[in-house]
């Protein structure tokens, strides 16, 4: 029986040489615990030199590395006499009969084969160490060696699972690829990350399987390179089997076998929320910067122990200063501060000093040339336990065009104040100068009156348009837009607008356009056109907070002042725009002072009250019309006539005689009284005879009585109650010959829409004139 070798004498010193951290650190990990003085070396130079120094008494020997090999080491320690007896292990992932003979006729005493079993290594090394001390040969330590192992067993297997778990725990993807990017080894760590199965990933593509589709060929070109050995640390986005992305860091050695590259060992760190917090970092500092810049704030900062205070370029440029003229003391600041604002400005900062009170001022300065800008600063002081002032930070705005838009609404206010007094005189005002230029007209048109009596009428008719001139003044005295009025086509302005309008008031608004074929052009400022059109879109969108449709009508139409109107109208031809929208409509109050400044019927924060009467203003000032048909729960429709580029006065309307029209009979049902009058009165100047009715109700009897005499029912679409369609419906069950003409507020499309009328029926849009009611009724009753 052979003696036993020695035991170890510790601590033993072992040298392990390896050019990657990652083996040198599982090596340390794998025989720390047992005791020994370890020492690294991450190239063959450096060990030789560590064993020149202070030879160890045993060497873990990588044995591809860059510079000098594994053999070459070996060589050099073995040729030596003072190191030849220092065992030398091999540890390398070459594992072939060719490698384990070059490493052994290099000189070295054993082989170990990456990955390496803790265990088995720590037993290797105690044997060769022991082996050293007991001064036998391989021989004898080889068969030594086998009955050790042989009786280990069980402590091998142990130690072999202990190190897979050590493996596995760790919060490292480790992952192994063949050359055709192939998985050949993912640990348990690997798995949890990426939501596959050890089974699952083995034998799949790596590239195909956890790479999104648009890096795929990408990393598969940077594969090659890792391959060639031309990139060790890359970084790239995996794709979990849930489809998550992550990002990871790789570092990546090469595999070879008998000298051929076989493949890569990766291991990955996921990096995904610190580049995620990097980027949010940047992103936040920039748009700091960007909106410090915007706002165009300056920034300063104060050194209180010695009284230096370093500016922003931003600052120094609202002190109108030069970049670094700036020189950094409170007395020079004051320089610059307006005589009369020094002491306000100093008891501020003073007592921000002493409280240590964020402090608010504004202050004027005088720039270098002479001019004056106002500033408005704020900041705060830090204060030391003592209560002492140690730093003081803040930030610094030009409020020079502020102020003076403010001093300019203060004067607008005043303005607008004194147009919303002649506005609200104007709006009744004007509706009697309507009814009286209105049914002076009527009286004129009668060819029996006396002669003299016409010159007295054209007297008041010229003394009410010179009144109705006056509150058009009155009206228009604060607006000061400056027109650029020029030919214009309204229909292929709104077709370009039309993308622009359907993304501002979103997608649960549909717009429908109804433009007429040839519009005439219209003589106005396209840019206000715009504005208006703009703002009127924007209006009906906010009276459709739950959806709906804003039709868009063109067409061209004449005016003159026999139509009922709020204000006097320069007879003529005019383009019309309509925009009418499906929402609830408003009240007559709302309507009355819904071009008023400021009036709005939003939600506080919602709105200005300024749209419509900006919009009021830029028709005004385009010398043409808004008017506004509004009933609750039918929706609203604006109107706006714009002056045609030829704009010569039409011929008057005459008003037809009676006559053959004596015998017929018309019902006309109209809820509003000034209308209604007016229209009674130019049907029995044309020689009708007419009953009337303000409501549908009032309607039902009025027929009922007189039903076998009325030829002809004359309403308005929308009114309280039911509606003409309706009521026209009730009195032709009751007579199949009645025939009917509808009155609306609204286009002729937008109340087909909203009332259901047919539109093949006769229809009159209000503001109508004396002609076309005439014109309307006659061709209703001849048909």
């Amino acid at each position: 029986m052979k003696p036993p070798l020695p035991a170890v004498s510790l601590p033993a010193r072992v040298l392990i040489v390896d050019d990657e951290p990652h083996d040198r650190t599982l090596l340390e990990v794998m025989l720390g615990p047992e005791g020994f003085v370890l020492q690294t070396a991450a190239s063959g130079e450096e060990a030789l030199a560590m064993v020149a120094r202070q030879p160890p008494d045993l060497i873990l020997l990588d044995l591809m590395m860059p510079g000098m090999d594994g053999y070459q080491v070996s060589a050099a320690i073995k040729a030596n006499i003072a190191t030849r007896n220092i065992p030398i292990i091999m540890v390398t992932a070459l594992d072939d009969r060719r490698a384990r003979m070059l490493g052994l006729n290099a000189g070295a005493e054993d082989f170990l084969t990456k990955p390496v079993d803790r265990a088995e290594l720590c037993v290797r090394v105690r044997n060769l160490l022991r082996l050293k001390a007991y001064g036998d040969s391989f021989d004898q330590y080889s068969a030594m060696l086998e009955g050790e192992v042989l009786s280990r067993t069980a402590d091998l297997r142990f130690e072999r699972d202990r190190a897979q778990r050590y493996l596995d725990s760790a919060e490292t993807i480790l992952l192994a690829l063949d050359c055709d990017g192939r998985v050949t080894l993912a640990n348990r760590y690997a798995c949890s990350v990426l939501g596959w199965t050890e089974d699952e990933l083995l034998g799949r593509d790596w590239a195909e399987t956890c790479l999104p589709a648009r890096q795929a060929d990408a990393m598969k070109a940077t594969f090659h390179e890792v391959l060639a050995g031309d990139v060790s640390i890359i970084e790239n986005t995996i794709v979990t089997k849930l489809g998550a992305e992550r990002l990871i860091e790789w570092r990546n050695t090469v595999l070879r076998e008998d000298g051929r590259v076989i493949g890569t060992l990766s291991s990955g760190r996921d990096i995904t929320e610190r580049t995620r917090d990097a980027d949010a970092l940047r992103a936040a500092e920039e748009r700091m910067r960007f909106a410090l810049q915007g706002a165009n704030v300056g920034i300063w900062d104060m050194d209180c122990a010695s009284g230096v205070i370093r500016w922003s370029a931003i600052l120094e440029a609202q002190y109108g200063l030069e970049p670094g003229a700036f020189q950094g003391t409170m007395e020079s600041l004051s320089e610059h501060i307006h005589p009369d604002d020094r002491a306000s400005f100093t008891d501020a900062v003073e007592l921000a000093m002493i409280t240590g009170a964020d402090f608010a001022t504004q202050y004027r300065v005088i720039w270098p040339d002479g001019r004056v800008r106002w500033l408005s600063g704020a900041g705060r002081f830090q204060l030391d336990e003592q209560g002492v002032a140690v730093r003081g930070i803040g930030i610094s705005q030009d409020i020079t065009e502020r102020r003076l838009l403010e001093a300019q609404f203060q004067q607008a206010q005043k303005m607008e104040a004194i147009g919303e007094l002649a506005s609200g005189v104007a709006h009744d005002f004007n509706n009697l100068l309507t009814v009286i230029l209105g049914c002076a007209e009527l009286v004129v048109s009668d060819a029996g009156m006396v002669n003299g009596h016409r010159e007295d009428m054209a007297e008041i008719i010229k003394a009410a348009k010179r009144a109705a001139g006056l509150t058009k003044q009155l009206l228009a005295f604060s607006r000061q837009q400056v027109l650029l009025a020029a030919p214009l086509d309204v229909n292929g302005l709104i077709r370009d607008m039309a993308g622009m309008l359907s993304r501002l008031i979103g997608e649960h608004i549909n717009i429908v356009l109804a433009l007429a074929p040839d519009l005439a052009l219209a003589f106005a400022d396209r840019g206000q056109v715009e504005q208006v059109v703009m703002n009127l879109v924007v209006n009906a969108r906010d009276a459709m907070p739950g959806g709906g449709t804003v039709t868009i009508e063109t067409a061209e139409v004449d005016l003159d002042n026999s139509s009922y109107r709020q204000e006097a109208v320069m007879q003529g031809q005019y383009v019309m725009v309509a925009i009418t929208d499906t929402g609830t409509g408003m009240t007559r109050e709302t309507q009355r002072r819904m071009f008023e400044p400021f009036f709005t019927t939003k939600e506080t924060g919602k709105g200005t009250g300024l749209g419509l009467s900006t919009t009021y203003g830029i028709v005004k000032q385009s010398k043409g019309y808004i008017w506004v048909y509004s009933e609750l729960g039918y929706g609203t429709t604006f109107k706006v006539y714009l002056p045609q580029t030829v704009n010569e006065p039409a011929p008057a309307a005459a008003v037809a005689p009676g006559g053959k029209n004596g015998s017929k009979t018309v019902l006309l049902v109209e809820d509003e009284g000034g209308i209604r009058r007016l229209a009674r009165r130019i049907l029995d100047s044309a020689g009708f005879r007419v009953l009337e009715a303000a409501s549908a109700d009032d309607a039902v009897r009025v027929f009922s009585h007189n039903a076998e005499t009325i030829d002809l029912l004359v309403t308005d679409v929308i009114m309280p109650g039911f509606g003409g369609p309706e009521l026209f419906s009730r009195l032709h069950q009751l007579a199949p010959d009645l025939r009917v003409v509808y009155m609306s507020g609204y286009t002729e499309e937008s109340a087909a829409r909203k009332a259901g009328i047919d539109r093949g029926q006769p229809f009159v849009q209000k503001p109508f004139t004396a002609a076309e009611l005439v014109l309307q009724v006659r061709r209703a009753l001849s048909h």
